[in-house]
């Protein structure tokens, strides 16, 4: 069994956000910090809390464990960090931030994380 690890980043944004180009932003963020990895749009649904705003999630193959810590460093943001075990994760939100933008003014709410699991168990479920 090996162990891998996940890194998700879960947006909520305004549900007239182009969702291709805040892809093609994260990937150009990701390809200059993290040249060998590469990211998936998972999910790309309305968020039940808020009918106006989508939840977006996108999968980082993260084969070389880059940390939540190592993501966020480059963008230049206020994120409240947590490490518990092999879990990590950051919230960056705009309503605490109005000064600051992810990417693209219509995301809202950000939040990165990462857990180990085995390869195997994922295989299986």
């Amino acid at each position: 069994m090996k162990v891998q690890s996940c890194l998700m980043i879960r947006c909520v944004a305004v549900n007239t956000i182009n969702i291709q180009e805040l892809l093609l932003k994260l990937k150009k963020y990701i390809h200059i910090y993290f040249p060998r990895a590469t990211i998936n749009l998972e999910i790309n649904e309305f968020y039940w809390k808020y009918p106006e705003c989508n939840e977006i999630i996108y999968n980082l193959l993260n084969d070389h464990f880059i940390t939540v810590t190592e993501f966020t460093q480059h963008l230049s943001l206020s994120w409240h960090h947590k490490k518990t075990n092999e879990e990590e994760d950051a919230i960056w939100s705009q309503n605490c931030n109005p000064e600051e933008t992810f990417l693209m003014p219509e995301v809202e709410w950000v939040h990165v994380y990462t857990w180990k699991t085995d390869e195997e168990e994922s295989i299986t479920n």
